[in-house]
C-alpha cells in the first residue's frame, strides 16, 4: 500500500470510528437525557450546549470557555466531569482538544424553564430522588 493510499485508508478508519462514537453515544445518552444532563445547575444552560457543541476536536478549553463568556477555570471542571462520565473525550490534535459524543441541538426555552422548575424542586425536596429520576438517561 502507498503512503497517498494508507492516508485515505486512516481518514476513512477516523470518520468510521466517530460514526461508531456518535451512535453508541446515542444509544446511551438519548438527545434529550444528554440535553439534561448538560443543562444540569447551569445558570446559563444554553450556554453549556453550546460548549459541548464547540467540543468537536477543533476546540481547546480556551476557545471554548471564551465562546461562552466564562473563565477557562469556570469550565475546566465541567469538561473533565463530562469526560468522566462518558460524554467527552480528549483528542490530541495540536495540544489538548476536546471532542463530545455527538452534537446536541440547542435547548427551547421551554426547555429551559423546565430545569429551572425541575432545580427549585430539587432544592425544596432536599434534593431527593425525584428529578434525578427524571434527569438520568435510560
Amino acid at each position: 500500500m502507498k503512503v497517498n493510499e494508507m492516508d485515505e485508508a486512516l481518514k476513512r478508519l477516523i470518520v468510521q470510528n466517530d460514526v461508531l462514537i456518535s451512535l453508541i453515544g446515542r444509544m446511551i445518552y438519548p438527545e434529550d437525557s444528554m440535553r439534561k444532563l448538560i443543562m444540569k445547575k447551569k445558570r446559563k444552560p444554553e450556554d453549556y450546549v453550546k460548549a459541548y457543541n464547540l467540543c468537536d476536536g477543533e476546540h481547546s478549553l480556551t476557545d471554548i470557555a471564551t465562546s461562552i463568556g466564562v473563565a477557562p477555570g469556570t469550565l475546566s471542571p465541567i469538561l473533565s466531569y463530562w469526560k468522566s462520565i462518558g460524554i467527552l473525550y480528549i483528542v490530541e490534535k495540536n495540544g489538548k482538544k476536546y471532542k463530545n459524543l455527538y452534537q446536541i441541538k440547542e435547548p427551547e426555552q421551554i426547555e429551559i424553564q423546565d430545569m429551572e422548575a425541575l432545580e427549585e424542586i430539587n432544592s425544596a425536596m432536599g434534593d431527593r430522588d425525584l428529578a434525578k429520576h427524571l434527569i438520568q438517561p435510560s
